[in-house]
């Protein structure tokens, strides 16, 4: 069995990796607003866990007269397994695994979905 990685989890990655894990998904601007902080921190932060395949994204690419859609963010298994750990720490209990199918195309649906959350 693989070692496991060294990674340090804050509460503001732990808050945001346990939402993303409610909602499905998230965006930059919407982690933000749930963790407290600016959405450059929360950018970062974001990319430092995708980097440790603690999460992985659909969306950022460019729409002919719209520009880029939005990068979402959302829960691998990895990054599943960690936040459990996190919570069993915590002695808090987290909802079973679901995975998210990002085979189909970014459509006008999905800034509906957004929308939605954001609401």
């Amino acid at each position: 069995m693989a070692p496991k990685a060294n990674i340090v989890m804050t509460d503001h990655a732990v808050k945001a990796l346990a939402f993303i894990q409610e909602y499905r998904y998230l965006t930059v601007n919407q982690v933000a607003e749930i963790t407290g902080l600016k959405p450059k921190s929360s950018s970062e932060m974001l990319l430092r866990l995708e980097r440790q395949k603690l999460l992985s994204f659909f969306g950022n690419v460019g729409q002919r007269g719209y520009g880029k859609t939005p990068k979402v963010y959302y829960l691998t298994k990895r990054g599943y397994g960690v936040l459990a750990d996190e919570f069993d720490a915590r002695g808090l209990i987290l909802e079973p695994y679901r995975p998210i199918n990002v085979s189909s195309r970014w459509s006008q649906h999905m800034y509906h979905r957004i929308a939605t959350i954001d609401g």
